[in-house]
């Protein structure tokens, strides 16, 4: 069985490659399918995840199996929304390409097919983007992230002449891992993943995001909670940077949860999944915007906002209990610091994330929507509040003191409520959303770079993607040649 759910997103994607010279309503349908059945796929594998199921280098048991399952869920629907009566089953393959390799990379212990894998996974990502209307340097960007992992691995492994892959990885080679995570994860507005929103190249938004998730547990270690509080830090200034705009930023939006999400991530290890799942449930929703104007504004609000019954507002509390403790138990007042920092941060945070959410919220947008992105919003939001709803021990931190059976009740109560009002301010509410930044205001095949570097940042992006890939072969090279299989 765990052959079948490893491998059968590439299949449904090679599949599709047959539909390449029939009519277009058929390729259309034909990617329809596929993409619902690639959805039901990750569905499964998010809930068999913790039967012991294994298949050569893959243990499905781990909390990364749960973040690639629904990275690649998200990319599914996704296709399923921005392929709307296009037929791309070129788009299709190589979504189905990544999903496979996402979900053997993170759920692999061993070096050389992790590097193999994240090799499929960045170049199926790479043509997908090729020709695409983006703003930033989302190449650029993937590249430079390929970069660092290649030469944190490559460096732990011949270092320690061992294959097995580390966890957490040691010493200074670690922070080149966390430098790709936090590239992969988006933080940086301009300079990363999200200008790819606002074209069909923003189904990919999740395979990145995911991957960055997936090497969370290979950078745990001292000193990364000064890393988490300097995350938590950027991810406030977002926020107030997106509260006092006047128009929507979508960049902004992702970069500031993304941030948020990671940071619980990276210090708390019964967060992360939770934390995982709430960035790319977020992260979906905000690709979906541009496809859903004037339609499921309250619910999007919601979702921003990270208030109770949502997946993201678990991972915080669970942030704040963690970094109580951590600081009540540290001897040193230079140990404490970065966890009361976290602890006295969270509240602002949260605060800042109601005022997103409700400002959002409580837009009145012009009316350009496709139905399927609408519905696939709703069906986001839902999986989003399952999660929050669900019992403490699932994808999160336990509940304190036997509270677990109140929390979920007064989570609802506070969600319908949440609801009507947002439902109630949309109807007072004035102003518009300006998604111009980030997506709409391109044509198909432009490029948002000056001319000069138009042409320099895509070669430079090849040269840093060739010499990832080639260093990956000489090192794959390596591991056979000293017995590695």
């Amino acid at each position: 069985m765990t052959v079948w759910l490893v491998l059968t997103h590439a299949a449904i994607g090679l599949v599709l490659l047959l539909f390449t010279r029939a009519d277009e309503d058929v390729r259309a349908q034909a990617v329809r399918v596929g993409a619902l059945a690639g959805a039901a796929l990750s569905t499964i594998l998010f809930f068999v995840r913790e039967s012991d199921l294994a298949w050569r280098t893959a243990s499905l048991s781990t909390d990364a199996a749960a973040v690639a399952a629904v990275a690649t869920g998200c990319a599914w629907v996704l296709l399923a929304v921005y392929d709307e009566k296009r037929g791309d089953v070129r788009a299709a393959c190589l979504v189905g390409i990544g999903a496979t390799s996402l979900v053997i990379f993170a759920t692999n212990h061993w070096v050389v097919p992790a590097l193999l894998f994240w090799g499929a996974l960045s170049a199926s990502i790479l043509v997908l983007g090729a020709g695409r209307a983006t703003h930033g340097w989302p190449w650029f960007a993937i590249a430079i992230s390929d970069v660092l992992f290649v030469g944190g691995l490559a460096w732990v492994a011949l270092e320690s002449e061992s294959w097995v892959l580390p966890t957490p990885i040691p010493g200074a080679a670690r922070w080149l891992i966390v430098g790709a995570a936090l590239i992969r994860a988006g933080v940086a507005p301009r300079l990363a993943i999200w200008g790819y929103v606002g074209s069909s190249a923003g189904v990919a938004i999740p395979l990145l995001v995911g991957s960055a998730f997936a090497l969370v547990p290979l950078t745990r270690g001292d000193g990364i909670e000064w890393c988490a509080l300097a995350l938590f830090v950027w991810s406030l200034g977002l926020a107030v940077w997106s509260t006092v705009r006047k128009h929507a930023d979508l960049a902004l939006v992702g970069a500031w949860f993304g941030s948020t999400m990671l940071a619980v991530a990276f210090v708390v290890p019964a967060a992360g999944a939770r934390a995982a799942v709430a960035a790319l449930l977020a992260g979906s929703v905000a690709v979906l915007w541009p496809e859903s104007l004037g339609r499921a504004q309250p619910e999007r609000g919601l979702l921003f906002a990270i208030v109770p019954a949502t997946a993201g507002f678990g991972a915080i509390a669970g942030l704040t209990l963690f970094s109580f403790h951590q600081a009540t138990a540290a001897v040193a007042v230079i140990d404490a610091a970065p966890w009361f920092g976290m602890a006295a941060l969270a509240p602002v945070v949260l605060g800042f994330g109601v005022a997103l959410g409700a400002m959002y919220g409580r837009r009145l947008e012009p009316e350009r929507y496709s139905a399927i992105a609408v519905v696939a919003t709703w069906g986001l939001l839902a999986a989003a509040l399952a999660i929050g709803l669900s019992p403490s021990a699932e994808l999160g931190f336990a509940s304190l003191q036997g509270a677990e059976r109140r929390a979920p009740w007064l989570h609802l109560l506070a969600i319908v409520v949440g609801a009507l009002a947002a439902r109630i301010a949309v109807a007072r509410a004035s102003g518009r959303v300006d998604i111009g930044e980030v997506s709409g205001a391109v044509e198909p095949g432009a490029s948002s770079l000056p001319r000069p570097l138009a042409r320099v940042v895509p070669a430079a992006a090849l040269v840093l993607a060739a010499a990832a890939l080639g260093f990956t072969i000489w090192l794959t090279y390596r591991g056979l040649e000293v017995g590695f299989l």
